[in-house]
């Protein structure tokens, strides 16, 4: 008996023709977020679904797992002549991380990665170096009160040890 496939699934929540259609929005560049959302599938169904993993029988156009197809590709958003002035605005310490992030249009770690010169290292622009931090203590563990000695020469532990002899012998 053969297995049941794409509509014969009791639990199939697509069509053979709302496949097309889903191949097809994807194709025009469609955003996995609203496919999935107006299908009533995950992302990863989608995905799948896109590719050709999932309902292989049907047709429609395929898309590569991990291909970025339509608008749907995240432009660069730095070019190197952007990244010398951003480095370069910093450096100058005018502007924040946040506010060049904001600028720029991108994450402040991304910022920091390229003013750091982690990101885009052969860029150019002056590259910041920051401060080494100080080496941290491995336990913090609270300093011990020094014994000190007491003016007959006893230490504190003495003290305590004799008067607690002095009222016992008082009772």
């Amino acid at each position: 008996m053969a297995k049941a496939r794409g509509e014969g699934v009791a639990s199939a929540k697509l069509t053979t023709p709302k496949v097309i259609a889903l191949r097809n929005a994807r194709a025009a560049g469609v955003h996995l977020v609203e496919l999935a959302a107006s299908f009533g599938v995950s992302i990863n169904t989608v995905k799948r679904i896109a590719s050709g993993e999932l309902w292989s029988h049907v047709g429609g156009p395929l898309s590569s797992p991990g291909e970025h197809i339509g608008n749907s590709a995240r432009p660069q958003s730095l070019t190197a002549e952007l990244v010398v002035a951003l480095r370069t605005t910093y450096a100058t310490g005018t502007r924040s991380l946040t506010e060049l992030a904001a600028q720029y249009a991108v994450r402040r770690s991304t910022v920091w990665l390229t003013v750091t010169g982690k990101a885009w290292p052969n860029a150019g622009g002056p590259i910041h170096t920051p401060a080494p931090r100080a080496p941290r203590a491995m336990g913090l563990r609270r300093a011990r009160r020094p014994r000190t000695a007491a003016p007959d020469g006893r230490f504190d532990r003495d003290r305590r040890r004799v008067l607690i002899e002095r009222l016992a012998e008082r009772r």
